[in-house]
């Protein structure tokens, strides 16, 4: 996020989020599908304006940053980052994050193989004839 122009607000950075997505036309009925196109922009842009009551759920918010992140928009992650004390978060790509699952597999796959061997140890040293079970 270039600090020039960073947003004043959260409201700001969500709707600079927005923007990116779509528009509140598309990004409201994505988050609200039972209402028409037309209501559900009219509410998102109601949940966006600090002057109105509604408001979007944490669920909703962090729904948005996800989306945000997806579609190259990280304003308003930066805006909590930087208003509460945090550094500038560093967006993960996908390759990051597949390489992030493909350690923990090998990790899980560790585990699995390490309390195989000590059930093993363990049922050979109570005497257990492994073998009659195969």
């Amino acid at each position: 996020m270039d600090r020039r122009t960073a947003p004043e607000s959260f409201y700001e950075a969500l709707r600079r989020l927005v923007e990116v997505m779509g528009g509140a036309r598309v990004v409201g009925h994505r988050l609200r599908p039972e209402r028409s196109v037309a209501d559900a922009r009219v509410w998102l842009l109601n949940c966006l304006n600090d002057d109105r009551q509604e408001k979007l759920d944490p669920e909703q918010v962090l729904l948005l940053l996800r989306w945000g992140h997806e579609a190259g928009c990280h304003d308003a992650m930066h805006y909590v980052c930087s208003t509460s004390g945090y550094a500038d978060p560093a967006p993960l790509t996908p390759v990051d994050e597949l390489a992030d699952l493909s350690r923990k597999a090998m990790a899980a796959a560790q585990r699995s193989e390490q309390a195989n061997r000590e059930l093993f140890a363990r049922m050979t040293a109570a005497g257990l004839n492994l073998e009659a079970h195969s």
